[in-house]
């Protein structure tokens, strides 16, 4: 768990940084435009962070325990909501089996890997 910590903070960090100092330069109406209307968000007036994640990715498995525990001390203002990748028919199989045994089957003892 450490070491994917780690290797998390390697590729992520340095982007987000990154992305921090460039994004001091932007001047609305020149490099981008202002929604008149955003995105509508299931949580009203809070912050909205969707995870996409796929039943079947063992890279999703894997950096769950982290995304818990970023979900337990997330601001107040901000809400988590997890959503299944469907990219195709078995995938959806997969969705709907996962979905009627609790949501995120790895934690109920669901192998998603299984055949449909």
């Amino acid at each position: 768990m450490k070491m994917l910590t780690r290797w998390l903070l390697v590729l992520v960090l340095p982007a987000l940084m990154a992305t921090t100092a460039l994004a001091a330069g932007y001047t609305e109406g020149k490099e981008y435009t202002a929604l008149a209307n955003p995105q509508p968000t299931s949580s009203g007036d809070k912050i909205e962070i969707v995870e996409l994640f796929w039943y079947g990715c063992p890279h999703c498995y894997r950096l769950d325990p982290v995304v818990d525990q970023w979900v337990a001390n997330k601001p107040d203002d901000v809400e988590f909501v997890r959503m299944p990748a469907i990219v195709g028919p078995p995938a959806l199989g997969i969705a709907r089996k996962g979905l009627l045994h609790g949501g995120i089957p790895w934690r109920n003892g669901y192998d998603a890997s299984c055949p449909v």
